[in-house]
């Protein structure tokens, strides 16, 4: 048995402002997907090193068009 294919899709930040506004990104984040009525979505932090800080969304297939359409995120990867 397979699982159902997800993704994780990010918003990368990069700068000495980075965390905070990684953090306020979250906040809009979580707005969205709770007017979309998928707030159950996992959403994750990430930090590559000194002055990067990103935050994904792990979505399943039936979602993509919309986190891509709307919110037009930097990159994915497969989760």
């Amino acid at each position: 048995m397979t699982s159902p294919a997800t993704r994780t899709y990010f918003w990368d930040f990069f700068g000495p402002r980075s965390e905070p506004t990684a953090a306020h990104f979250q906040r809009h984040l979580r707005g969205f997907l709770e007017q979309h009525g998928i707030g159950e979505l996992a959403v994750v932090t990430d930090s590559q090193g000194p002055g990067h800080h990103a935050v994904g969304v792990v979505t399943p297939e039936g979602h993509w068009e919309l986190i891509e359409k709307a919110l037009r995120p930097k990159r994915h990867a497969a989760a």
